[in-house]
């Protein structure tokens, strides 16, 4: 037991604070309870700790409060009479108060009194007394002196120890009283409470206060990096070597804007930027004028009356002109708030590169829904909503946004609503009114953003163990939190840092060769999955990265600069849907075209025998979902489920066998059909054996296939079959679950769905030509309404979805896109190919799998062009 003192003795006066109980981190398996072995209380100047557990109120010099056992401490323990019956919880507030004048000390539980617990002696205060507590070392305790108001209001005429305790030695305020909201909103949500009108609107307006408002990045020069501009809590920089530049920045909502900021910690590196404000976007061409503008005259007087002549003609409302300073942030306070929808920054680079960080903006939102609807109508709607309805609201929102945050315009989520056609897809929500959808929304988002903002205190490593955690209670939310969170809180956990990147040869030509053998001469080892077992050995390759392998495919001519690598991963994939490997086996739904997952794969019961290339193939999961390198696989819920560690039920087991699982239905009610214990022989002819997945076939009990199955024991043999089947993988996916936890814990997955984690893994099949089109750039003199990029989108919305796999094969070595609202989404580019020797209608496409980029030629019509493109990517893969 650890012991704090904070050695600033008081001997006159009534003094109070406050502590917040966080969570005990302990692991699963090791001593814990809710709210963890802890003492609040106080020490006087004699308090020495003597020995390992000596904590406070052992001795007759300490005295503490123990809410998880009820009990108060001096001098050893004595049972703390009072009303309140249940024990302390994880975001529970401990108020502690002393009275020097009248010798007394009482203790409060989220501000309800406890009654007097101790009535101190003169002799027990000389030198005075101060605030002291005792916990586990895994315990989490966030203490409140003054330094912010109170969660809870203090006994009249008691004040707080802010003076005497040094600003280092308090807690941030924020967090202490972050967590406790963060808390609230977790248990209203997870026990479908209803919430308070104060917590309805302070989710919906936001903040009537001044407040760095979230923004959307409209446009921007194309970086890598330029995320960062809105994204980034960190240092990190947008760079580019642009003379002048602009970058358009939008709030969720209208604001009344009073400054803009320019960088965080190390500033910006640039030279100037003019700020313009508009409600609608600029036309960013109008704006070369400033190019040419004196700064120095623009800065001391921008007024209307008092334009430069070189930007009358400029759109918007020029608001100011910032300076880059590369140790500070630049800030521009405007002298009265403008509304504004859009801020526009034209840059005036630096002489050598230019370096732009986060871009804030402050200011009051606007929401005007509000002012027209009565908050307390739907203030307690809580317990009108369950957990499907507000899984349909975030699955409307994923859908209409491709959002993986809650980055979304309110007024645009406003005309959504008011479709009936889009609220029709959505049956749960369609007879809810447009207010109360939009409340729920805002608790939705304010749910997001205070489990972001109390990330410290929460433990995800027992979340599963600890019932009353607050990590426990958001596997309960975890349809409802948005990934973009999860990422984020998941991060500390994923072993980004581990290996390196590994140089792999592979010879393509002998796996090709190797796949022409019959069946019981290939060799696995010659196989592509084989020989990258082989290269990669028993080295560890480092994930996060984008590109864990640098591949060289023996005599044939490519650079590893992308395209390579997920060739690899495509031919992988190719191989493990094939019978070349033996680790993966088509289920029966997929054999047999019925019920669901028709075109799923589960690992073969009988692959435990390769446990070097199973573990593999878990590390190949586990790097698909840190890279969203999306792999071209299958598999059903029956398999991701045992990925988390979660039981297997008969649903999931009806998405691998639905055949068999029905039969076993039918047979256990075969009596209501005319079946009795007479004819039941004359039409099943089974024994105690089952066949698995690969179709191999086991006893299900010693000496079953000597067992006849009849009328009477039917039954146990129907749930011994079940049984087995929902157990037959076990054995496979203990081995590729080990490789998995090699880089991602298990954790650390707590709070994905099954539905998340196939999607970060597999990725979405097929593609619509919008989705590629919202990718796409143009070079080369193509642009978005040339006519040829227009014949180039028919071209490719005429073509099959096996076909659309192949082209994007042909120029990006996937024939998967991961989701586009993934962070690292490529960019499609297509650039134009001309020859002046040779007609363009006798030219082919090029592509650049590296670079995700296609040489496409000029082609006059539409049938031309259909044929070059099926062409290469038919014939020109490899």
């Amino acid at each position: 037991m650890a012991t704090a003192v904070v050695k600033r003795y008081l001997s006159e006066g009534k003094w109070y604070y406050e502590c917040l109980l966080g969570e005990d981190d302990r692991q699963p398996g090791e001593h814990s309870r809710p709210g963890g072995p802890a003492r609040i209380g106080w020490a006087n100047a004699s308090f020495r700790v003597k020995s390992l557990g000596h904590g406070v109120g052992v001795d007759s010099e300490s005295w503490g409060y123990d809410g998880l056992l009820q009990r108060k401490w001096h001098n050893g323990w004595a049972p703390y009479e009072n009303d309140t019956k249940e024990s302390w919880k994880p975001g529970d507030v401990i108020g502690s108060s002393i009275d020097l004048d009248n010798l007394t000390m009482e203790f409060f539980l989220n501000g309800a009194s406890l009654g007097k617990a101790f009535v101190l002696s003169l002799m027990e205060m000389q030198g005075g007394i101060g605030p002291a507590a005792s916990c586990s070392r895994s315990q989490k305790l966030c203490f409140n002196f003054g330094k912010t108001p109170f969660l809870f209001a203090p006994p009249p005429n008691h004040k707080g120890l802010e003076e005497l305790v040094p600003a280092s030695d308090q807690a941030d305020p924020k967090s202490l009283a972050s967590f406790a909201r963060t808390y609230e909103m977790v248990r209203f949500y997870a026990d479908r409470k209803p919430f308070s009108p104060s917590i309805v609107q302070q989710a919906t307006t936001l903040s009537s206060q001044q407040q760095s408002v979230e923004l959307d990045l409209v446009s921007a020069p194309s970086s890598g990096d330029s995320n960062n501009l809105v994204q980034s809590d960190n240092d990190e920089c947008f760079h580019t070597h642009l003379d002048y530049f602009d970058i358009v920045v939008k709030p969720l909502c209208p604001v009344l804007i009073s400054s803009i900021q320019i960088g965080n910690k190390y500033g910006a590196d640039y030279a100037h930027v003019f700020v313009l404000l508009s409600d609608v976007p600029l036309d960013l061409s109008t704006l070369h004028p400033l190019n040419k503008a004196d700064e120095n005259d623009i800065m001391v007087d921008i007024s209307e009356k008092n334009k430069p002549k070189c930007i009358e003609k400029v759109p918007g409302i020029l608001v100011g002109v910032l300076q880059g300073h590369y140790y500070e942030a630049s800030v521009l306070k405007l002298e009265k708030p403008v509304l504004s929808r859009y801020v526009t920054l034209h840059f005036k680079g630096s002489s050598y590169s230019s370096a732009v960080g986060r871009i804030f903006v402050y200011g009051v939102p606007q929401i005007n829904f509000l002012a027209e609807i009565d908050i307390r109508q739907h203030s307690y709607n809580n317990d009108t909503w369950d957990f499907a309805e507000d899984y349909e609201l975030v699955g409307l929102l994923k859908a209409n946004f491709k959002q993986r945050t809650m980055k979304v315009y309110h007024e645009e989520l406003q005309k959504v609503l008011e479709k009936k056609d889009e609220l029709g897809k959505y049956p749960r929500l369609k007879d809810k009114s447009v207010p109360s959808i939009l409340i729920r929304f805002y608790l939705l988002r304010m749910l997001n953003f205070q489990v972001e903002k109390s990330s410290y205190w929460i433990n995800l490593s027992s979340a599963r163990s600890k019932p009353w955690s607050l990590g426990h209670l958001l596997t309960r939310l975890r349809h409802i939190l948005l990934p973009k969170l999860k990422d984020d809180l998941m991060g500390p956990y994923y072993k980004k840092d581990y290996g390196c990147q590994v140089d792999v040869v592979i010879d393509r030509s002998i796996a090709r060769h190797n796949a022409l053998l019959p069946p019981d001469s290939r060799q696995l080892s010659k196989t592509v999955f084989g020989q990258l077992v082989q290269a990669v050995g028993k080295s560890n390759f480092k994930v996060g990265t984008g590109r864990p392998l640098h591949v060289t495919f023996v005599n044939e001519a490519a650079s590893d600069a992308g395209g390579p690598y997920r060739e690899l991963l495509t031919e992988i994939c190719e191989e493990l849907r094939s019978e070349s490997l033996p680790l993966l086996v088509r289920t029966p739904n997929n054999q047999h075209s019925q019920g669901d997952f028709r075109d799923s794969y589960i690992p073969s019961p009988s692959a435990f025998a390769y446990p070097n290339e199973l573990m593999f193939l878990g590390k190949l999961l586990a790097t698909a979902f840190m890279d969203r390198s999306t792999l071209s696989l299958d598999f059903p819920s029956f398999f991701y489920k045992q990925l988390l560690g979660e039981d297997v039920t008969h649903d999931d087991l009806r998405g691998v066998d639905s055949m068999t699982l029905q039969t076993l239905e039918e047979l256990k009610v075969i009596d209501q059909k005319g079946i009795n214990e007479e004819n039941f022989s004359d039409i099943i002819f089974e024994s105690f054996t089952t066949h698995l997945s690969d179709g191999s076939e086991v006893e299900l009990i010693s000496g079953g296939k000597d067992i006849a199955v009849n009328f009477h024991n039917r039954h146990r043999w129907a749930d011994v079959v079940v049984n087995t089947r929902l157990h037959e993988i076990d054995r496979p996916m203990s081995l590729i679950c080990k490789g998995f936890e090699e880089y991602i814990p298990f954790p650390s997955l707590v709070l994905y769905t099954v539905n998340e984690i196939k999607e970060y893994i597999e990725g979405e099949e097929g593609f619509s030509t919008d989705q590629l089109k919202r990718m796409a750039k143009y070079e080369g003199g193509y642009g978005e309404n040339h006519t040829v990029i227009q014949t180039f989108w028919k071209v490719l919305n005429s073509m099959s979805l096996r076909e659309r796999a192949l082209f994007l094969r042909f120029c990006w070595g996937r024939d998967r896109l991961p989701p586009e609202d993934m962070p690292g989404a490529p960019n499609f580019t297509l650039v134009m190919k001309t020859s002046s020797s040779i007609d363009s209608d006798v030219l082919l496409p090029e592509s650049h799998t590296c670079f995700f980029s296609l040489e496409l030629p000029p082609y006059s019509s539409f049938e031309i062009m259909r044929s070059k493109l099926l062409k290469v990517i038919t014939e020109c893969l490899s």
